[in-house]
């Protein structure tokens, strides 16, 4: 719990020049449901607030959302940039992400009368930010929890030239074993379908640290590589020997082992490899034979991956209801090892950002039972509820990982909810009261059953009346910069 709130703290700055900041932070214990390692681990919250208040002061600035965030965004020439609280962001593209997010959602008002036809109202809203990927030990240890945070995985070259990795770190469903093997197959140099990947046995797997903080394709593809370099460096050494050539002067490409500029001076992997397993008698005994190795990576403090999301909805006048109609994401998570993989990660995340901003509540009642216990009332986003999402990318590589790689598991649900929070709010343009985050009319709010799809202010909504975003009640009232509360975030 206090770990979340520590990154509520200090990530809420995110990609922006904030010369001033104080943050006071409260840990309560409740007998309510708790929010603690959620996915993303406090950056939604931190995003949504500093969104929000972006979008607030360009309104009260006249300024469109998009101008305001393009004046105060981290330029290219600052990086490395330390951030107020402390983090350092080591590479990023936060304007020129921002520039292509705009590019790609293209022109809006020809969408906006086109809604208002039908009887909509049509809204747009902006997110960026930047994430905490691949904490290391120390990240951890300077706040005074004991978490361990490298990776251990093994290569081999079996007899038959065939690959065997060993992951310490088993996956969940997050392409793991494929990500693991395409590294090692660039990196020893043998075609991927060559390789076996495998994981979850604790008895024979070597170290491993979890699935968690957006750290796998840094730390354990760090640690893949690792052991994948030294076996290589082991299979040139006899394959030198073996063709009365300088390993130097060897290369391995799709599991042959050559010299330069002779093609036809070559083994295959499977012939060292057999060398190396049963005939080494043919080797000076200076040389190591055995062609396995276990990497390790610990890798940097952190790094920090960063994107810019735009989510349109549309909200019918009548009900209340919203839609989500559109939404358009670029992402910079470094170097993509598997672009397929790091997509279907941003989806999930979008989705289950989504979730959280239009569908998913805990409802009580009045004696504290919970009215949302199953997945009949306690609405998640299906397919119907979200449009195809358009996801791009921009690869600017870490200069402290080891692949250049940043982590990219959390960045959609970090995102989204700000997004989708800003679009609800833009729908009724500049002059209607804006509602905040808690009071947004949801496109499925919880009721008896699934398809009960109504807005929050219906029978099931405890709240007497709508907040506005200055935390009052009522209408909207903005007088001056100085005489108006930041948005409510309850």
């Amino acid at each position: 719990m206090v770990t979340e709130g520590i990154q509520v703290a200090t990530i809420m700055p995110g990609p922006y020049r904030v010369p001033a900041y104080r943050g006071h932070l409260r840990v309560a214990i409740t007998n309510k449901a708790p929010l603690a390692v959620y996915r993303g681990v406090g950056h939604p919250v931190a995003i949504l607030v500093m969104e929000a208040l972006l979008d607030e002061a360009a309104r009260r600035l006249g300024l469109e959302p998009a101008e305001l965030r393009r004046r105060n965004l981290i330029a290219p020439a600052e990086l490395p940039y330390t951030s107020i609280t402390g983090h350092v962001y080591d590479s990023g593209s936060h304007q020129e992400a921002l520039e292509q997010l705009i590019e790609q959602l293209g022109p809006v008002a020809e969408r906006r009368a086109d809604a208002r036809t039908r009887g909509r109202l049509l809204g747009v809203g902006l997110s960026c930010f930047v994430e905490v990927t691949a904490p290391g030990v120390a990240f951890y240890g300077k706040r005074g929890a004991p978490i361990t945070a490298h990776d251990q995985v093994e290569v081999r070259v079996e007899p038959d030239g065939s690959v065997t990795v060993l992951l310490g770190t088993p996956g969940q469903g997050q392409g793991l074993h494929t990500t693991a093997a395409q590294v090692v197959a660039d990196h020893v140099g043998v075609p991927f379908e060559t390789i076996t990947v495998l994981s979850g046995d604790t008895r024979t797997m070597p170290h491993g640290t979890g699935v968690w903080a957006s750290r796998s394709a840094v730390v354990s593809s760090g640690a893949a590589a690792t052991a994948a370099r030294e076996v290589k460096d082991r299979m040139l050494a006899i394959a030198g020997h073996l063709l009365e050539a300088d390993p130097s002067d060897l290369e391995v490409r799709n599991g042959v082992v050559q010299v330069v500029g002779a093609p036809d001076a070559k083994l295959t992997v499977a012939e060292v490899a057999e060398v190396a397993h049963w005939r080494t008698h043919r080797l000076p005994p200076e040389l190591q034979v055995g062609l396995a190795a276990v990497g390790e990576y610990r890798g940097p403090n952190v790094t920090f991956n960063n994107g810019a999301h735009a989510a349109v909805v549309e909200i019918d006048e009548e009900s209340g209801l919203v839609q989500l109609v559109d939404y358009v994401c670029v992402e910079d998570c470094g170097v993509l090892i598997n672009p397929d993989i790091v997509d279907g990660q941003i989806r999930g995340g979008v989705a289950q950002g989504v979730g959280g901003a239009l569908l998913e509540r805990l409802h009580y009642d009045d004696d504290g039972q919970l009215l949302t216990s199953t997945l009949l009332d306690y609405l998640m986003p299906t397919g119907p509820d979200l449009p195809d999402l358009r996801i791009s990318h921009i690869e600017t590589p870490s200069p402290v990982t080891m692949l250049g790689v940043k982590g990219a598991g959390e960045a959609g649900a970090a995102g989204a909810p700000a997004a989708v929070h800003n679009a609800v709010n833009d729908a009724p343009r500049r002059g209607r009261p804006r509602v905040a985050p808690a009071d947004h009319p949801r496109a499925g709010a919880a009721g008896p059953r699934r398809g009960a799809r109504r807005p929050l202010d219906g029978p099931t909504r405890h709240t007497p009346a709508p907040r506005l975003a200055d935390g009052s009640g009522g209408t909207a009232r903005c007088p001056g910069l100085s005489s108006c509360s930041p948005p409510s975030t309850a």
